[in-house]
């Protein structure tokens, strides 16, 4: 499942990009920074995505479509096409479901927010940070569209099933349009991002799974929670008493 949840936030990069020279010639430090402030100030969102999906051991592409939101420590990722393999990710603080539309079956757990791989998507809600998660340097080859400035991201935490992260922003707005990224396994995925709307109304509930008759809902397979930390209720001890 850690897998997914990446493959998900940050898509992997495209089959056979074609080596070309990038326009590097940017601030580096001012479009992370720009970056982070521009995510920082979007408390709530929603966006359409495409991906593309190559498989390192299938050699068909794997092409879906859906929607985003997010809002603040929530978000939703609904795939609507293709039609036979629709799918939802929700995340309401720390509780985290993943559900197989089409199979009616649904699995879930309670410390997403203690997963490490947390940290990767943070940024969107103006809680992490790039520089903190990654090593961050400009993109000089496979670029697969040039009106972008890229960023490659190399994750400090070596247990993430991460190999690389390219980033391809609009620089005028400070914009992730797409994302790119190849995980261990040499999976390649790349998802572009469209029709973004900023610091809108969405309500709390959209991000909560709720199971109609039929559904089956079973615990995340592989997921062990920590248990909760014990908080001792304070006694306050009259005073002259011991």
């Amino acid at each position: 499942m850690k897998k997914i949840i990446v493959l998900l936030l940050f898509a992997n990069m495209l089959i056979a990009l074609t080596p070309q020279v990038a326009n590097t010639n940017f601030n580096l430090e001012k479009l992370i920074t720009d970056i982070q402030k521009k995510y920082a100030s979007n408390k709530s969102a929603k966006f359409s995505f495409e991906q593309t999906y190559k498989s390192p051991f299938l050699p068909s592409l794997d092409i879906s479509k859906g929607e985003v939101f997010y809002k603040e420590k929530n978000m939703l990722w609904r795939y609507d096409e293709p039609k036979n393999r629709q799918k939802a990710f929700y995340i309401a603080g720390s509780k985290f479901t993943y559900h197989m539309i089409s199979d009616k079956i649904a699995y879930t757990h309670d410390c997403f927010e203690q997963d490490a791989l947390s940290i990767s998507i943070s940024f969107l809600w103006g809680k992490g940070n790039l520089k903190n998660s990654f090593v961050i340097k400009k993109l000089l080859t496979d670029i697969p569209n040039k009106d972008l400035r890229w960023l490659l991201l190399e994750p400090k935490d070596k247990n993430l099933n991460i190999e690389s992260v390219a980033l391809g922003i609009d620089t005028k707005e400070a914009l992730v349009k797409e994302s790119l990224v190849t995980d261990k396994s040499k999976g390649k995925n790349h998802f572009k991002f469209n029709n973004l709307v900023t610091n809108i109304d969405l309500k709390d509930d959209i991000f909560i799974f709720k199971p109609i008759l039929g559904i089956k809902v079973e615990p995340m397979p592989n997921v062990v929670c920590p248990p909760k930390p014990i908080i001792k209720p304070v006694i306050n001890t009259p005073k002259g008493k011991k």
